[in-house]
């Protein structure tokens, strides 16, 4: 049987290592490589070709507008069923995006 003190000894130790209840610490992963200078996350292009904004388009900055338009379209998807805006060709669904 283990005494309280050996007991609390153990566990601040596990605290202080970070983990607590006997996991070990997570290290955080080093992001500073994407925060250099010309590295702003809004200039990519990331998510769904159906719901991208109209100015993600003309290759401008995201903005929360941006977010808005994907989430009409998501709206529009529970409503209605389908898209807003789809065609055969990632092309064609852009052009129906910018000619609306």
């Amino acid at each position: 049987m283990t005494s309280k003190a050996s007991t609390a000894a153990t566990d601040n130790a596990t605290q202080s290592a970070g983990g607590g209840f006997g996991y070990p610490a997570v290290e955080q992963p080093d992001f500073q490589l994407m925060d250099g200078p010309g590295m702003d996350r809004r200039d990519t292009f990331v998510g769904t070709p159906l719901y991208v904004s109209p100015e993600m388009l003309h290759e401008t900055k995201s903005l929360p507008a941006s977010d808005l338009w994907a989430l009409g379209c998501i709206i529009y998807r529970m409503h209605v069923g389908t898209v807003p805006f789809e065609d055969k060709s990632e092309t064609g669904t852009f052009d129906k995006i910018l000619n609306r």
